[in-house]
């Protein structure tokens, strides 16, 4: 499938993504971050905040999808979500059945779930498909849970893991389903199940970094040479 059969979602995108957007900059996260962080005594770098550009993001998954095809009944998983921006930007494509949002920090989520009155809102401008999206979030540290399993296409925002967490992600992601797609940034998936089919560069809220698009390899194909 070809990333112009999509353009009716991008627009939607450009004309409604501002307003979702609004009062949650980047800037605002952070601090939203730092303060629940403090407050609960949170040391632990795994829950940093950052942020991938929503426009690399739409970019970097509209090239998967166009070179790879679409991927039926279709589950987005954003890895910590943080305040939710891009469980709606993937919304916003049309591309999946279920657009889900799993973050640790409870005032970051909140402002992610609270703005799906704005989505409910610009429903009657939608085709179907969009109308009949199923928004989750969910609080939970997704290190110690397996139920995200169901996931066909994921963003894995990992910078702030330490080699220890990404090895034990890269053993609980080796269990999702065959042809699942990631993109993980800064570090690929380090499993063999996990094949990268892309490299690229995208912008961070704290750079520019690497992201790798990967596949859990089917077993037709890791028979392929």
């Amino acid at each position: 499938m070809k990333a112009d059969k999509y353009m009716t979602g991008v627009a939607l995108l450009k004309k409604c993504l501002p307003e979702m957007y609004e009062k949650h900059s980047v800037e605002r996260g952070l601090r939203v971050s730092q303060k629940e962080r403090i407050d609960k005594n949170i040391s632990d770098d795994m829950f940093a905040y950052g942020e991938l550009d929503s426009d690399d993001f739409v970019r970097i998954t509209l090239k998967t999808i166009s070179t790879y095809g679409k991927i039926k009944n279709g589950v987005f998983y954003d890895m910590g979500c943080g305040v939710g921006n891009l469980v709606y930007a993937a919304g916003f494509l049309g591309l999946f059945d279920k657009c889900a949002g799993i973050e640790y920090l409870q005032d970051l989520l909140d402002r992610g779930e609270k703005r799906q009155v704005k989505w409910d809102k610009n429903k009657s401008i939608m085709p179907q498909r969009m109308q009949d999206i199923d928004f989750e979030w969910t609080q939970d540290n997704f290190l110690d849970s397996e139920y995200w399993l169901d996931g066909t296409f994921y963003l894995l925002h990992w910078a702030s893991f330490s080699l220890e967490q990404r090895l034990r992600m890269s053993d609980i992601m080796a269990k999702c389903r065959e042809g699942a797609i990631c993109i993980a940034l800064v570090q690929p998936i380090s499993n063999p199940d996990w094949e990268i089919l892309i490299k690229d560069t995208c912008k961070c809220s704290w750079g520019t970094c690497d992201a790798y698009i990967q596949e859990k390899l089917t077993p037709a194909r890791k028979t392929w040479t």
